[in-house]
């Protein structure tokens, strides 16, 4: 099982998007067996290798993935994204704190990163943040807070 893992994260880098995407649904099969790999391959040297197993971590939703995802928040745009979207999968409390910060520090060019963090602390029912970010002097801030608290109406 172990061989298969380890072949599966190696795929996803595979020059086949087949490939890929069959490796990526074999390791989300594979659940909390798989969490070790993935967060190894967070540290992979292909970018495509480092993004691709945030995402699978935010889908697998194991809440120990939470501080290997953290770390990856100072990376480039592909790599950040994904692992705010996983953070905001992960259905524990502990996320939180990494949302908000996002939500207030993401880049001058990175409002759907803050957008991503806005919408993740709606899903996690963390309004509140979300109402007070509405008072920010900073555009981009309150902008996302706006935009993500508009679609609770349409989820509700």
């Amino acid at each position: 099982m172990t061989d298969d893992i380890s072949q599966w994260v190696a795929d996803l880098n595979h020059t086949e998007p087949l490939r890929r995407w069959q490796a990526m649904k074999a390791l989300r099969g594979q659940g909390a067996a798989a969490v070790p790999a993935l967060v190894a391959a967070l540290h992979h040297s292909v970018t495509e290798v480092r993004w691709r197993a945030a995402v699978l971590l935010g889908w697998v939703g194991d809440a120990s993935a939470i501080e290997p995802l953290s770390e990856l928040l100072g990376e480039g745009y592909e790599v950040k994204i994904n692992a705010v979207w996983a953070l905001g999968q992960i259905a524990d409390t502990a996320v939180q704190p990494w949302l908000l910060d996002t939500l207030h520090t993401a880049g001058e060019n990175e409002p759907d990163i803050r957008y991503v963090a806005a919408l993740a602390l709606v899903r996690h029912n963390h309004l509140a943040a979300l109402q007070d970010a509405l008072r920010s002097d900073y555009l981009p801030v309150y902008r996302a807070a706006h935009a993500a608290l508009a679609t609770v109406a349409y989820s509700a």
